[in-house]
């Protein structure tokens, strides 16, 4: 009587190579996941100081620190600032001690390709 050659198990080579396929399929997706949610988010949470002109209104949806900006009509009742000036390659706050009736400043400072750098002199909204 001959013995038969036992029957691959759960975890034969197949098997394995078909696991290790999945869990780079899970991985992939994942992390595609989490690059569109962030791609969104950021869409979400756009911000209006780069495009902040000389007469624009805004108010601070952030925080003095963080501030978010978003650009409202100067009529608009939630407008909060008037911007009087920006000084482009305006580094500090400082930029703006000069600037006749400015009574703040908000500066950004491009650490990242394609980010300005430059300080808004404002004014608060009677």
């Amino acid at each position: 009587m001959s013995t038969l050659p036992p029957l691959p198990g759960p975890e034969s080579g197949a098997h394995r190579l078909l696991k290790a396929r999945r869990r780079l399929l899970v991985y992939v997706a994942s992390l595609a996941v989490v690059v569109v949610a962030g791609i969104g988010i950021k869409a979400l949470m756009k911000d209006d100081t780069e495009a902040l002109k000389a007469g624009d209104c805004f108010r601070n949806n952030g925080t003095e620190d963080e501030p978010e900006t978003e650009r409202l009509d100067c009529s608009d009742k939630n407008a909060e600032y008037k911007v009087i000036k920006v000084v482009e390659d305006g580094v500090t706050s400082l930029a703006c001690s000069d600037v006749p009736g400015s009574t703040g400043a908000l500066s950004q400072f491009g650490t990242r390709a394609g980010e300005k750098t430059f300080a808004i002199c404002f004014r608060a909204v009677p």
